[in-house]
C-alpha cells in the first residue's frame, strides 16, 4: 500500500545499490540457466538433487563429484552449486526476464521517507497558515502575533492598529 504524506527525502544511493542488488539477481538468474543448459540440455532451472541424479545417470558412476569432473561440467555446476539459493525468482517477471516493477516500485517505497501521520496533518494547517501569510497587506503586522505558552496564540490589537495607521 503506497503512503500519500509528504514526501521529506529519498535516500538515491541505497536505492541504487539495491537495484544493482536485483540486477545481479537476474543476472545470475540468467547464468543459472545457461548453466543448467551446458549440463542438461535444457535451460529449466530444476534442484540440486535432480542435478546429481542427472549427472550420475549420464555417467553411470555414482560418486557425482567425480561424475563431473568425468563429464567436464565442473565450472557450471560449481556456479550452480554456489548460486541457486542465492537467486530471488520472487523479483523476477519470468516471462519478461526482467525485474518485477512491483519489487522495484517496493524499493522506491522503502527509501522514501515520508511525513508521518502526525506530521502530515500538521503540515496541512502549516501550509493553509503559508498560504493565508501570503495573503496579508503588511507583512509587518506578524510581528502582532504572541504567544506564552507555544499552544495558544492571540493578536495583540492595538500593535496591528498602529501598523495600520503608519501604513
Amino acid at each position: 500500500m503506497k503512503k500519500e504524506n509528504t514526501i521529506v527525502s529519498f535516500n538515491d544511493a541505497s536505492f541504487e545499490a539495491e537495484i544493482k542488488n536485483l540486477n545481479d539477481n537476474l543476472e545470475r538468474y540468467f547464468q543459472l540457466e545457461k548453466s543448467f543448459e551446458k549440463i542438461t540440455g535444457s535451460g529449466e532451472i530444476k534442484t540440486i538433487e535432480y542435478l546429481n541424479t542427472f549427472i550420475t545417470s549420464l555417467s553411470g558412476f555414482p560418486n557425482v563429484e567425480a561424475s563431473v569432473k568425468l563429464l567436464d561440467f565442473e565450472i557450471p555446476y560449481n556456479f550452480i552449486q554456489n548460486n541457486i539459493n542465492n537467486v530471488d525468482v520472487s523479483k523476477i517477471d519470468l516471462v519478461s526476464r526482467i525485474v518485477l516493477k512491483q519489487a522495484i516500485e517496493e524499493l522506491k517505497e522503502q527509501f522514501t521517507y515520508r511525513l508521518t501521520d502526525k506530521a502530515q496533518a500538521d503540515y496541512v494547517i502549516l501550509k493553509k497558515i503559508a498560504d493565508l501569510y501570503g495573503k496579508l497587506s503588511n507583512i509587518q503586522v506578524l510581528n502582532t502575533i504572541n504567544s506564552f505558552d507555544y499552544s495558544n496564540y492571540n493578536i495583540d490589537v492595538f500593535a496591528l492598529n498602529s501598523i495600520s495607521q503608519l501604513n
